[in-house]
């Protein structure tokens, strides 16, 4: 071949990738201004409150079920927590409900830039296999099928949403740092170094944020082992001994927040409701295993695939539903096409480590992690056991978990499918480039359609005001609603640091700075608004301030109203 035909090839290529990434970018826009009209919901802003407020409390925490426990919950948080505390105390600064949309961009953003470094770490020339490989057959690959996770993820609007502005944001990071560890390990000293560090922080982010977290602590191990075991050992073995005190403390002080609370018995069963009890496989293994049998039958996966579609009803009407019709049915079969894709090649890929991990055992029987490859194939299945270990103990199957699991599935099938495909594609296999190249085409089909009909099918509903159990951001006035709050409150005689205010999704972000308050939607949730109304005042609550819609549920107490807006003083 010429240099200047080799030359021409190269550039042909280059367009190509800035075509395919340019494709991608208006998707992904075009889905983001849709999504930029979503409502925000009441667990964005409540689990927001729960992890700021430490920090400003003297390293407190109050569950976000307040009426359970002593003093509301209230428990100190572990020193090892007191990084993320920080971390979540600048939530407390920022009044706008906007802010959760940008920081799940942000959030987006990393992760997608963690992947694709993990990916061209994958096949750069430290990586080859061998002398086959050239750059020009790593040009296209890597860029289809990162683009191919990209547009997955925000297939629609329905999987990129919800499930990225709730609590499990942290964990989103910490599967993408972890991917892009175990693609990239071999480091100088300072860098591994840093890396674990940076691993091990955002793991105790994501646990201080979400007990879901604690199911890729033997993946922070892995990589905490990779990072730092050939560097220095003392180091290692001090970064285990912290994450075992993080998974500890972390365990305890989400199963004291968040899975138990005695005292109120329609509670406890609720929050037992979510998951089954993973402490049951030593307690009593056979209903552990029955549970677990229970919970995975074909019908689940089917109705887990459903709800991640465009469809008639959502769970708590988070989404407006959708009619049926020629267009809705033709994008859910793509969709699910895409979902047999995905899980395809998530099994593919789980078989391969194992293939992989066993034949290098054999070569090398006593030792588990010492090759390069294996640590990296070992971490892998460790992140894959993480994700469907949530899968199968999870019960409900909320459209938002559902959501939850095809992005993590995304995350980890697509640096894996390159790593299964790295010799064929150095090789210059013409029917796996194909094969690549048809499964971006299928993709980016599913991804038009999915854009396409949120526009027709969400958009109109999200202009017009649909808030479902949130608060539509695009009708509301955060200044006109700031100067009602105020108003409202100096008729009532109660400043907006007033210790353990009642509030709702609406008020709360402007009384922030009330000590330790009180959720009247979680509290009225699972208790009796007169049963509610008891508790709080136990607690020292100094009054209430929410949307008027809530007080009728208050008949015997007097309120005073300012834009929509009612409060109430409780006498002491």
């Amino acid at each position: 071949m010429s240099t200047g035909h080799a030359l021409r090839s190269s550039a042909l290529c280059g367009l190509r990738s800035w075509a395919i990434l340019g494709v991608t970018a208006i998707i992904v826009f075009l889905t983001l201004g849709i999504w930029r009209l979503f409502p925000v919901y009441p667990d964005e802003i409540f689990y927001r409150a729960l992890v700021s407020h430490a920090f400003f409390e003297g390293f407190q925490r109050t569950s976000v079920w307040s009426f359970c426990g002593g003093s509301g919950q209230t428990i100190s948080v572990p020193y090892v927590f007191y990084p993320a505390a920080t971390i979540f105390a600048g939530n407390s600064l920022i009044e706008d409900l906007s802010y959760n949309r940008v920081i799940a961009a942000v959030t987006m953003a990393s992760c997608f830039f963690m992947l694709w470094v993990a990916m061209k770490r994958l096949v750069s020339s430290n990586g080859e296999f061998g002398p086959a490989a050239s750059p020009q057959t790593w040009l296209s690959a890597p860029t289809l099928i990162f683009c191919s996770a990209i547009l997955l993820c925000c297939l629609g609007t329905i999987p990129a949403t919800l499930a990225m502005v709730r609590a499990e944001t942290g964990i989103y990071v910490l599967v993408a740092s972890l991917v892009l560890s175990f693609a990239c390990w071999k480091q100088s000293a300072a860098r591994s170094i840093l890396a674990a560090g940076f691993v091990l922080l955002v793991f105790t982010v994501s646990l201080f944020q979400h007990p879901k977290a604690l199911y890729f602590l033997p993946a922070v191990a892995v990589a905490m082992y990779a990072l730092l075991w050939n560097h220095s050992r003392l180091a290692c073995v001090a970064a285990l001994s912290c994450l075992a005190w993080a998974g500890a403390d972390g365990y305890w002080l989400n199963k004291v927040q968040f899975l138990s609370c005695p005292e109120i018995p329609l509670y406890e069963a609720h929050v037992r409701s979510y998951n089954i009890d993973v402490v049951k496989l030593f307690s009593d293994p056979g209903s552990f295993v029955s549970e677990v049998f229970q919970n995975i039958g074909p019908e689940r996966f089917l109705k887990i695939a459903r709800k991640t579609m465009f469809i008639d009803g959502y769970d708590a009407n988070y989404l407006p539903p959708v009619k049926g019709g020629i267009f809705p049915e033709i994008t859910n079969s793509v969709i699910g096409i895409c979902w047999i894709f995905l899980i395809s090649v998530s099994v593919g890929v789980v078989v391969w480590y194992l293939y992989k991990i066993t034949v290098s055992l054999r070569a090398h029987p006593k030792t588990l992690c010492s090759t390069d490859e294996r640590v990296e194939y070992i971490g892998m299945l460790a992140l894959y056991a993480g994700a469907i270990a949530q899968i199968l103990f999870n019960k409900p199957s909320w459209f938002y978990d559902c959501s939850y699991w095809f992005w993590i599935l995304i995350f980890l099938a697509a640096p894996s499918s390159l790593r299964v495909l790295k010799s064929q594609l150095a090789a210059g296999n013409y029917a796996i480039k194909q094969l690549v190249v048809c499964s971006f085409c299928l993709v980016l089909f599913s991804s038009i359609l999915s854009t396409a009909l949120s526009a027709v099918a969400f958009y109109q509903a999200f202009k017009s005001g649909f808030g479902g159990p949130g608060i539509p951001i695009v009708t509301m006035n955060p200044t006109a609603m700031k100067l009602s709050i105020e108003r409202v409150l100096a008729q009532c005689e109660l400043p907006s640091t007033a210790p353990r205010l009642m509030v709702d999704d609406l008020t709360y972000p402007f009384v922030q700075r009330s000590y330790k308050p009180i959720s009247a939607s979680y509290a009225i949730a699972l208790t009796s608004p007169q049963e509610a109304l008891i508790r709080a005042k136990a607690l020292g609550s100094s009054g209430m301030i929410f949307s008027c819609s809530s007080s009728a549920a208050f008949p015997n107490l007097s309120f005073k109203e300012d834009g929509g807006i009612c409060c109430t003083k409780f006498s002491q």
